[in-house]
């Protein structure tokens, strides 16, 4: 489970995440977080959704100190013309 990010940058992950590409770097993005901290990515990987184009299944990865819920960046979806809908909760 994760959480849709419309402010996110990019699809970001726990580093335990289960992926098809898990690939270390040692210059990972640096992100900002709402308290102040910051994070720098440890690994890549991809999303096993073979459906949708590469660009859209690529996520940075951190360290599961820094973040347990994996956030699904809107922005990053819409860029490889994937679209987003929100729904009211249906009871």
């Amino acid at each position: 489970m994760g959480a849709l990010d419309s402010a996110a940058t990019g699809h970001f992950l726990p580093e335990d995440y289960k992926g098809i590409n898990h690939q270390r770097t040692r210059y990972g993005i640096t992100v900002g977080c709402a308290t102040g901290s910051v994070m720098r990515a440890v690994t890549m990987d991809l999303f096993d959704i073979r459906a949708l184009p590469v660009a859209a299944r690529q996520a940075h990865k951190f360290r599961t100190d820094e973040i347990t819920l994996p956030l699904i960046s809107v922005p990053q979806l819409f860029d490889s013309n994937i679209w987003t809908y929100y729904l009211p909760n249906i009871k």
